[in-house]
């Protein structure tokens, strides 16, 4: 499969510090994401925002907020590569 490159992908791969990225649905903001930017922790919130997905596991919207506040607190996680 062919990638084209979209103009806001250099500005994404620059970014160094937790981002939130939100706008309507099926414009592609997860694929810009996993095209241009290196993370070592990558969430994604359903429609009504009780449920996360991190990596393979469903959870609570809650606990992924424990985890990833408690890890930006102690420097163990960053945004970007």
């Amino acid at each position: 499969m062919r990638i084209i490159r979209r103009r806001e992908c250099a500005e994404v791969s620059r970014l160094s510090s937790w981002t939130l990225v939100y706008g309507r649905r099926k414009v592609g903001k997860t694929t810009l994401l996993k095209n241009c930017l290196r993370s070592d922790l990558y969430v994604l919130i359903g429609y009504g925002g009780s449920t996360a997905v991190v990596g393979e596991e469903i959870t609570a919207v809650d606990n992924v907020l424990r985890e990833v506040g408690g890890g930006v607190e102690e420097g163990r996680h960053r945004c970007c590569g």
